[in-house]
């Protein structure tokens, strides 16, 4: 399927081949308006795995239910919210040296993920040779 065309397609929220449209879904309805009940959500397989922070999964299952998400989901319990992870990113972010490339979220094991440049000098190591006898 074209990008185009899955962007603009008409499929039901909770279709497990729309994962994007779940996610589309649970970003605009849940996440932005309560990043402190939630862990964010990832893809396995062609299952959005939701995170919930502040509710059991059959609370969060009901909700994401109520909003037309009931297929291709599964929901379950994290004890870092998208809120707790943003401000970690933040803090690692505003200490970040120039190899720092990128600093966000890994909603998958709920962490901050740091990627760093690798420095040519530092990655040197000074050749062996025999000592002379």
């Amino acid at each position: 399927m074209p990008l185009t065309e899955s962007l603009t397609s008409t499929a039901t929220p909770g279709d497990p081949t729309n994962v994007a449209e779940n996610s589309a879904t649970l970003v605009g309805k849940f996440f932005e308006q309560e990043p402190e009940s939630w862990g964010g959500a990832y893809v396995d397989g062609d299952v959005l795995v939701v995170k919930a922070v502040r509710r059991t999964v059959d609370e969060a299952t009901a909700l994401l239910a109520a909003a037309g998400v009931v297929h291709g989901v599964r929901v379950v319990t994290a004890t870092r919210s998208i809120a707790d992870l943003d401000a970690s990113t933040d803090r690692v972010a505003s200490m970040a040296s120039a190899n720092v490339v990128s600093v966000g979220p890994q909603y998958a094991t709920s962490s901050v993920v740091v990627g760093v440049l690798k420095d040519d000098v530092a990655e040197r190591q000074p050749s062996s040779s025999p000592t002379p006898a």
